[in-house]
């Protein structure tokens, strides 16, 4: 799958990877894929979104190659994906009409979350001074971007300005 003829799925990748400001809504997106598979379906569909869409080092392996670290076969993992593809949209646009201020909620929720903060690379690598530039990079109004700033302070206050 180094090259996925999903675009989505490829697009999960550049979300599990990125650093930086973020839209919030992206790293959150890809983390409510991650609880939905994690509270609502079955654990090993989990580990291997984990393992396909979270792990570098697993980018470069084709569907013929992921079976080895998957225990599925070339199939499976293919149905794996389009389910994993149609999961991580339909929370997209979900989250892409919460306001500002509850999307930076869902992001504190998930970084707050142990299993998944650590199975998301840009979840781990988020600190305060990152979510406070997505936060002002956001298109919205100011009111919003206080009330998600005032949460920021919240939850992460002085203590924390170097890593959430």
């Amino acid at each position: 799958m180094s090259r996925p003829k999903d675009k989505v799925i490829g697009d999960m990748r550049k979300i599990a990877l990125q650093t930086g400001a973020l839209r919030p809504s992206l790293p959150a997106c890809l983390s409510r894929s991650l609880n939905f598979l994690l509270t609502h379906a079955n654990h090993s569909l989990y580990h291997d979104f984990v393992r396909i869409i979270c792990r570098p080092s697993n980018f470069s392996l084709s569907c013929e190659q992921l079976p080895a670290i998957c225990h599925y076969n070339e199939k499976s993992i293919r149905m794996h994906c389009k389910k994993y593809a149609d999961i991580f949209l339909k929370e997209r646009r979900h989250l892409e009409r919460l306001p500002l201020p509850l999307l930076v909620a869902r992001l504190i929720e998930y970084k707050s979350d142990p299993v998944i903060n650590t199975d998301i690379p840009v979840l781990r690598a988020l600190n305060y001074t990152d979510l406070s530039a997505m936060i002002m990079a956001y298109p919205c109004r100011n009111e919003a971007k206080e009330i998600a700033l005032i949460l920021c302070n919240y939850f992460y206050g002085n203590a924390s300005r170097v890593a959430i």
